[in-house]
């Protein structure tokens, strides 16, 4: 099981409450930039920021970047303040590298991105 929390009326929340499903791409340490590039605002479902992005089985994106990724079933959705949080049941997953993650504090980052 895997917890991630999605601002409320954002294209991500929506569509992960809608689908029922969501994904989680893993980066490796050498992914900042890309990691950056999802700070902002954008619709990351239909037009997602390079790399290149393929679909998984529940129709989520997976970045080709990414050093692995889970896809989720939502079997718990919860508001939490602005946002949502929902419980993911992994149904499947791919290490495609060896690397190391990207994590908030390798990356520099705080909560929402913001410099700790």
């Amino acid at each position: 099981m895997i917890a991630v929390a999605l601002r409320k009326g954002s294209r991500s929340a929506e569509t992960a409450a809608a689908a029922g499903a969501f994904a989680v791409n893993l980066l490796s340490t050498s992914g900042a930039a890309v990691a950056e590039e999802f700070l902002t605002p954008a619709d990351r479902l239909g037009a997602p920021p390079e790399p290149a992005v393929t679909r998984g089985a529940p129709q989520m994106p997976l970045l080709g970047e990414a050093i692995g990724w889970l896809e989720c079933q939502v079997r718990s959705q919860i508001e939490a303040g602005d946002h949502l949080l929902f419980l993911g049941e992994v149904i499947s997953g791919n290490p495609k590298r060896d690397d190391m993650p990207l994590t908030t504090i390798t990356a520099g980052l705080g909560y929402g991105g913001v410099p700790p």
